[in-house]
């Protein structure tokens, strides 16, 4: 009885070790390969894909830098990017004097499937597409800023809450 109970315990730890090695995660067994490179790059071939991530935010006005951090697949690129004082905009939610902070970062990968996110000091967001070799993708991370507080609009100077993905084929950049 004593060694039927000692093969049982030892199919038991076995089993575990067996369940914990398939949960290993995918990028800790391929790390993705991401190399940042020039905006203006002629196409990628056939054997690779290159991905655009574009992300703005308006803040009250400051000389403060501001931090954008771009993760695929886990590989985080830190980008500090400075400021311009902005009045005039576009876009209703920014409209006043503030400062502008925009990245713009062009990465060459293999084709696959891909998680993409931002995040920033002040929110985060993710998509996940599958990216085609020979093709240019852009992500365009959109601030959600605050609610509207009191009389005053929905704006920049409530703070942003996060940021809406949208995704594009082709380089939004040369457009």
């Amino acid at each position: 009885m004593k060694r039927i109970m000692s093969i049982l315990g030892m199919l038991a730890v076995a089993a575990v070790f067996t369940g914990c090695y398939k949960h290993v995660p995918e990028e800790a067994l391929a790390p993705v390969e991401v190399k940042d490179v020039a905006l203006d790059i002629t196409s990628p071939s056939q054997e690779e894909t290159d991905l655009v991530v574009i992300a703005h935010v308006k803040k009250r006005l400051t000389e403060e830098p501001y931090t954008f951090t771009v993760k695929v697949d886990g590989r985080e690129v830190k980008e500090t990017v400075k400021g311009v004082k902005e009045t005039e905009s576009n876009i209703v939610e920014e409209r006043g004097e503030g400062t502008h902070y925009a990245l713009a970062k062009r990465f060459r990968l293999k084709p696959g499937s891909y998680k993409i996110a931002l995040a920033s000091e002040d929110g985060h967001a993710f998509t996940k597409r599958e990216l085609a070799g020979g093709s240019v993708y852009t992500v365009i991370f959109d601030p959600v800023y605050g609610p509207r507080k009191f009389a005053r609009p929905k704006g920049f100077r409530e703070g942003v809450i996060g940021f809406d993905a949208n995704f594009e084929v082709g380089n939004h950049l040369s457009e």
